[in-house]
Formats: C-alpha cells, sequence, structure tokens
C-alpha cells in the first residue's frame, strides 16, 4: 500500500462520544431505575394484601424511580451549567412536595435530600455540592421543624459528607461538567481533523456497516468515478465488488469482526460505478463509526500491475513454448513432421480443430497446401487446388499475404462469403469449391490465419480453426503467430538441408564419374606405354650392335618406370596419389631382374617410410630411381665381386621427403659437374631433381656411390 495505516490512537478517540464518567452513571442509575421500578410495583401490590403498612416503601421506592429516571434523562441531554442548576431545583421541588408522602422514620429525610447533593456535584460542579449539603440541610430542619419531626444533628453532617465524598471522587477522575464538554469539544475536533485527514488520504477508504457503505474518502470517489449524481455512500457489497469476489470480500469482513484485528492485503476485483473493473489490494481494520462498530476498507488500485503482471506472464509463456517448439523442432528433418510437431504444440496450448499450411509462390501469385489436419486425420494435399492471390481486403490467406499480420475471425462463415475463390474441406477429407453448407458453418465457427514470415518475406499461411465462438484470445494470437513463424523457419531449413542434400548427391556422382575417367585415363596411359615398351623390346633383338641395343633397353626401362606408376593408380583407391614403399619396392625388384647376372651377386636392402605422393612427384622420381639403380646393376660390381645395394625413403620435418640411394662398387672418380658429359641417365638425373621435383642433389664417392635427393612432399 501507497501510505501508513490510519493511527489506532486517533481511531480510538475519535469514535468514542462518552466520557467514561456518562457511561458508568448512566448504567447505575439504570439498572437502580429497573430496581426501583419492580419494586414499586411490587409493593403496591403487597400493601394490598398485608395492608396499608407497606405505603410509605412503595412510596418510597417510587420517589427513587421518579429520581433515576430524572438523573438518566439529565445526563443524557445536560450539556451546560445552567441546565444543570434547573434539573437540582426540580429535584429539590419534587422532594418537599413528596415529603409529607416519604417522611415515616427519621431516615427517610435524610435519603430525601441525597439526590439533589448527587446531581449537582455531576452536573454542575464538585464544589456545587457543598452548595447543595447547605440548601439540603437548611430546607432538612424546616421540613422537620413544620411537620413537628424531631432534627437528627447526624443527618445534617451526613448532607456534608455525602457532598464531600463526591467532590473528592469527580476531582479524582476529573469528571466535571466542565471536563465532559472540554471532552466532547475535543472529540469534535479530533472527529473533523480525522475526517480531513483520511479525505486527503492517498488511498481509497470505505466505512461499511452491515454491507453498506457509510462513508467513501475522496479517493475512493476518484477511483470508482462517483459523481455528485452518482455517490458511492448507500451502495451495498454486491455493488462495489464483482461476484466472483463477493464470497471473499465478506469472509474478510466477517473475520475482521469478529477477531477485532486487521485484515492481511487481499487483491479483490471491484466494479466502478460506470461497471467497469478494476483490481485493488485491499486491507480490512475494525474501526468504530459513529457510536457503532464498523469495517474500514482501504484499498489503491492496481490494475496497472495487474496488467503489467498479465504481460510478463505472457511473454514468459510466449518464451518457454516457443523454446519447447525451436528444441522439438532442431531434430527434425522432414517436412511434414515438422508440421506434426508443431500441430502437437499448438493443440495442446490452444483449441485448434482444423490446422492447415499453405506456401505462397510470389512469381505465379498462387496459394498452395502443404499440409492439412482435421479432426486427427491427415488430409491428401495434393488433391488440394491451388488458390489465386486475391484482392486487397478480400479472402482469408489473400487478405494475410498483403497485410503481413495475422487475421482473426470469430464468424468463419461469414468471411468466407468475402473470399474470389475457395474450397471446404469436410471432415471426412472430402473437398469442393465454394463456402461451406450449414452444417460445416457451425463445425467451424472461429478461424485464425497467421503469415509465416521469413525476415520480411511472406512464405505461406498457417491457419487453425475452432468449433467454439470467440475462441482465440490475444495471448493465443500472439503465441499462434510466433510459432507461424518459426514454422516457416524450421521449413527453409529443411529446404537447405534437402538442397544441401541434392547437391552433395550431385557431387558423388560427378566424383564417382571423375573417378572412373582418370582410371580409364591411367589404364590408357598404361597400356600404350607397355606397347612402347613392346615395341623397343622387339626392336632392340634386330640390332646387332650391343651398344644400340643397350640404348633401347634402357629407354625400355625408362617407360616401364612411368607406366608401373599408372598401373598402381589404376588399382589403387586413390587415383591422384602413389604409395611410394609399393612403388619403388616393385619397380627395385623389376630393375633388379632385368640386370642381374648369374656371376655376381647383389643384396639389396630397402627402407622406405609409407609416404604418399602425388603423381607430379612420383614419376619424376621413379625415373630418377631407375636411373640410378640402372647404373648400380650395371657399372658398380665387377662380374665375380659381391655387392649392396640399399634403398632409404624417409620424411623430413614433415615437410620434405629424402631420397638415398648408395652402392658400395667402384664408385666416380670425378665430381657431379663433370659427369653431367659423361650419359645422358646422369644428366637426365640432374635435370629432373632440378626442374620437376625442384630439389637438392648430393653425390658421395668416397666409400661407393651415395646419390642423396631431397625434395619437398607436395600435396597428395
Amino acid at each position: 500500500m501507497r501510505g501508513s495505516p490510519i493511527p489506532n490512537k486517533i481511531l480510538s478517540s475519535f469514535f468514542t462520544s462518552e466520557s467514561k464518567r456518562s457511561i458508568i452513571l448512566d448504567k447505575i442509575f439504570k439498572v437502580i431505575l429497573i430496581i426501583a421500578l419492580f419494586g414499586s410495583l411490587f409493593f403496591f401490590i403487597m400493601q394490598f394484601i398485608f395492608g396499608p403498612g407497606l405505603l410509605p416503601v412503595f412510596y418510597f421506592t417510587f420517589i427513587t424511580f421518579l429520581y433515576s429516571l430524572f438523573f438518566i434523562l439529565a445526563n443524557r441531554y445536560t450539556s451546560t451549567t445552567s441546565t444543570g442548576v434547573l434539573v437540582v431545583g426540580i429535584f429539590y421541588i419534587i422532594t418537599i412536595s413528596s415529603y409529607p408522602l416519604i417522611v415515616v422514620k427519621e431516615t427517610s429525610g435524610l435519603v430525601s435530600f441525597v439526590i439533589p447533593i448527587i446531581l449537582s456535584a455531576v452536573l454542575i460542579r464538585p464544589w456545587a455540592s457543598f452548595v447543595s449539603a447547605s440548601i439540603s440541610s437548611i430546607l432538612y430542619m424546616i421540613t422537620r421543624t413544620l411537620y413537628n419531626l424531631q432534627i437528627n444533628p447526624i443527618s445534617v453532617i451526613d448532607y456534608f459528607l455525602l457532598a464531600a465524598i463526591f467532590w473528592f471522587v469527580l476531582h479524582s477522575f476529573e469528571i466535571t461538567s466542565k471536563d465532559f464538554q472540554d471532552t466532547v469539544g475535543a472529540l469534535k475536533e479530533e472527529r473533523t481533523r480525522y475526517r480531513t485527514m483520511i479525505d486527503a488520504y492517498p488511498e481509497g477508504i470505505l466505512i461499511m456497516k452491515d454491507d453498506i457503505v457509510l462513508y467513501a474518502n475522496s479517493e475512493a470517489a476518484r477511483l470508482f468515478n462517483a459523481t455528485p449524481e452518482r455517490c458511492v455512500i448507500g451502495k451495498g457489497i454486491n455493488q462495489i465488488v464483482s461476484s466472483g469476489n463477493l464470497s471473499s470480500l465478506k469472509n474478510i469482513i466477517d473475520n475482521v469482526l469478529s477477531r477485532q484485528l486487521p485484515s492481511s492485503p487481499d487483491i479483490l476485483e471491484l466494479i466502478r460505478l460506470d461497471d467497469e473493473l478494476f483490481y485493488a489490494q485491499v486491507i480490512a481494520t475494525p474501526v468504530i463509526w459513529e457510536d457503532t462498530i464498523a469495517v474500514q476498507l482501504s484499498f489503491e488500485d492496481i490494475s496497472e500491475k495487474k496488467t503489467l503482471e498479465r504481460a510478463t506472464r505472457k511473454l514468459f509463456r510466449q518464451q518457454v513454448e516457443t523454446n519447447r517448439l525451436l528444441v522439438a523442432l532442431a531434430e527434425i528433418y522432414s517436412r511434414d513432421d515438422v508440421y506434426r510437431t508443431v500441430y502437437a504444440h499448438i493443440k495442446f496450448l490452444i483449441d485448434a480443430k482444423s490446422f492447415i499450411v499453405s506456401s505462397f509462390d510470389s512469381e505465379t501469385k498462387l496459394i498452395f497446401a502443404e499440409y492439412a489436419i482435421s479432426e486427427g486425420n491427415e488430409l491428401d494435399v495434393s488433391s488440394f487446388p491451388p488458390i489465386p492471390l486475391g484482392e486487397i481486403g478480400k479472402g482469408t490467406q489473400s487478405r494475410v499475404i498483403h497485410s503481413g499480420r495475422h487475421f482473426y475471425t470469430p464468424d468463419l462463415g461469414s468471411t468466407l462469403q468475402t473470399s474470389k475463390t475457395s474450397y471446404t474441406v469436410t471432415e471426412k477429407g472430402e473437398i469442393y469449391e465454394g463456402s461451406p453448407p450449414p452444417e460445416e458453418e457451425k463445425s467451424s465457427r472461429s478461424a485464425l490465419y497467421a503469415p509465416m514470415k521469413i525476415g520480411d518475406q511472406i512464405v505461406g499461411v498457417m491457419q487453425i480453426q475452432s468449433s467454439l465462438s470467440d475462441a482465440y484470445s490475444s495471448e493465443d494470437i500472439d503465441l499462434f503467430c510466433t510459432f507461424a513463424n518459426l514454422t516457416a523457419l524450421s521449413i527453409r531449413k529443411v529446404q537447405l538441408l534437402e538442397d544441401l542434400s541434392r547437391t552433395a548427391e550431385e557431387l558423388e556422382n560427378r566424383l564417382e564419374e571423375r573417378e572412373l575417367l582418370l582410371r580409364e585415363i591411367h589404364h590408357r596411359v598404361k597400356n600404350n606405354l607397355q606397347v612402347i615398351s613392346s615395341l623397343l623390346y622387339l626392336e632392340s633383338r634386330t640390332i646387332k650392335d650391343p651398344k644400340a641395343r643397350h640404348k633401347y633397353l634402357e629407354g625400355q626401362a625408362r617407360i616401364r618406370s612411368m607406366s608401373l606408376v599408372h598401373e598402381l593408380l589404376y588399382n589403387s583407391e586413390n587415383r591422384t596419389s602413389v604409395r611410394m614403399d609399393s612403388y619403388i619396392s616393385q619397380l627395385t625388384m623389376m630393375l633388379f631382374n632385368t640386370y642381374r647376372s648369374g656371376s655376381n651377386i647383389v643384396n639389396l636392402k630397402i627402407d622406405i617410410e609409407p609416404i604418399t605422393l602425388s603423381i607430379e612427384y612420383a614419376v619424376p622420381c621413379g625415373i630418377v630411381l631407375n636411373e640410378i639403380l640402372s647404373n648400380s646393376f650395371k657399372h658398380a660390381f665387377s662380374e665375380t665381386k659381391k655387392g649392396e645395394v640399399q634403398i632409404n625413403l624417409n620424411s623430413e620435418d614433415d615437410d620434405f621427403v629424402v631420397l638415398s640411394i648408395s652402392d658400395n662398387g667402384m664408385g666416380f672418380e670425378t665430381d657431379l659437374n663433370d659427369l653431367e658429359h659423361e650419359s645422358l641417365g646422369l644428366t637426365l638425373i640432374k635435370r629432373i631433381v632440378k626442374d620437376q621435383l625442384d630439389g637438392e642433389l648430393d653425390l658421395d664417392t668416397s666409400n661407393g656411390t651415395r646419390f642423396t635427393i631431397t625434395f619437398h612432399k607436395g600435396d597428395t
């Protein structure tokens, strides 16, 4: 609540209109009045039974009754000193006039003059009791003398003793006629201040008694939209609180009155005088209003807070449901599964008898049905005819596409009358053109259409229908629109995945075609090289000159080294790279079998890492290996000498390859530059290493012959 509760001290002082003295004396004399009344009746009847001896007692009780009645009236309606003097005087007159009737004993005279003494002390001033005691003493002696009765001095002393007692008691409690008037004035001022305070209080305050409004401050009148012609005061509880909260407010009031304690804050729906509802936080407090117990209702308008709370809950609900749908759609890669998942989430939250998704082709201006389900039955949308985009403001889906906003109709039948082209899907899945018949109109009364957007582009329309009238709230509409956009994004994801799958399939087909083509190329190149090699071999057999025949055989070996590369590529799954361990092993054995003789014994040692080189590096590397090994097998060893040829291939720093071919034969007596002019093979080695392998060649003849070739591995 905005303000602090109104202080209880102010409430108690404001709502107490009588002093303690007045209340106590009033109750005492009421008891005396009742006793005297019944005593008078009793002794009046008894004197007829037992004789006139009881008549003085009857007189005494009757006079006491009159005294009590006058005192009660004076106590309630006397507000000034002059009136108090008048009342005391009347009591003296009554006492003197009735004295002959009640004087039967010595004590009767004493009692007859007591009442005026008490009235003087209470109604006039405490010291007035001594004046009345003096007057009562004088009148007592006069009346006793007139009626020849004995004067008792103790009676006079009793009058003054009684006056002293009342003077002392009234001074002790500070209850005098003046104090009473001051208290009444203070209470009136307190009431005025209190009313001014609660009238300016920043919260609405109602005072209610017996379910009726007795008072309303300015803020309460404003909150209830009160006017001079339309006032809150006098309204019943059922006119200020909604029917749904009526029993709650009554229970709150009953608990407050029974426990005499304020209630805890409660939120209730109240009704303004113009029948508008608003939410208020209400606190009920027991109070005394105009001398009676009532209930004070303090309240403030929290409608804006409730609206904000509803908006927050709405956003939270949308976020939660959106996240759930996103999680569900994340692992879905089929269009129909996307639609089924979306519909399952929608019907869990919103009433949806039918669910239809349409796509829109911006080029042809046609609307195509993509998915439809009615009463739990999926329909074959392939039989749905396309709908041309209608004019602006016409149709249902066309209206959504033109405006880019949702469209909600609580009366689907009349809305379809504006459609230029329409068709109806029955609950059995039957399709026919035109508006639905009356029985179908009753089954679908409300319909909601939402655009499916990707950015600013509208790609379709999503719709649901309900058999209820005005079935969808603003929260339902916002959530449905969010789901429509999520559906559009999910369908776009599926489209992209389908396109990607088709592209991957096309690439895979092309790759297979390329593999087949490469294999065929390697096969044909290998065959052609083998044909050339065979021709050289056949030609060499016709040549008689050994040196010329030897040249043919060297050429044949070079061609066979290249053919071997294509043969390995043809038989390998990788059509562009060669495993060098397999290639070098086969090439070495082929050369060894070609050049070995029966007299010399050459031992081969091969240490090759499983390195893969592209065909651009494998072929030059094979030619170099062919030239070096051919030279070693032919010239390094004498016919009777045993020898060893060692081949090593390994990686260096993961980027370079080192090929080493060595033998322990006779070696060379010249350096690398001089060898260039001696043979074609050695010249070919140096040129290939430099131009094709872009590597470095090193020759060591200190212990036989060792060729070391270092080159970049290249891309495999």
